[in-house]
């Protein structure tokens, strides 16, 4: 993917976009580690606008991934409470799913997960 300074223009639902979007980056804060930074990147590769967003996961498994979508799942079942209730990355999902977008998601070898969405560019 080509990174740099430049405006992306992408055909998409706007709410449902937002919603993607704002999750992905409010879930890669609430469960980083103290102080560590949650990289986000725009690129463009063959016609799409990629967005990818990952945060040190030093907890996570490869296993763990497929769970990451399932309403309600947590890592560790005795952290409950505050102000995150298991359903934005179902709602990410599921809304990924609407627009027809293929949302990835990996563990790095250096234990960060990063979550992939490629975006279809707006005819020029």
């Amino acid at each position: 993917a080509r990174e740099g300074r430049g405006r992306f223009v992408v055909e998409s639902d706007r709410g449902k976009l937002e919603l993607i979007l704002t999750n992905l980056v409010s879930n890669a804060v609430a469960y980083s580690p103290p102080g560590a930074v949650v990289e986000t990147r725009i690129g463009r590769s063959d016609g799409e606008v990629v967005v990818a967003i990952a945060n040190p996961a030093p907890d996570l498994e490869d296993a763990d991934l497929p769970h990451l979508f399932e309403r309600f799942w947590r890592k560790d079942q005795a952290r409950t409470g505050g102000q995150h209730v298991g359903l934005g990355l179902t709602l990410v999902k599921s809304s990924a799913d609407l627009l027809g977008l293929e949302l990835g998601v990996e563990l790095t070898p250096d234990r960060r997960l990063r979550f992939v969405l490629p975006l279809p560019l707006a005819a020029e």
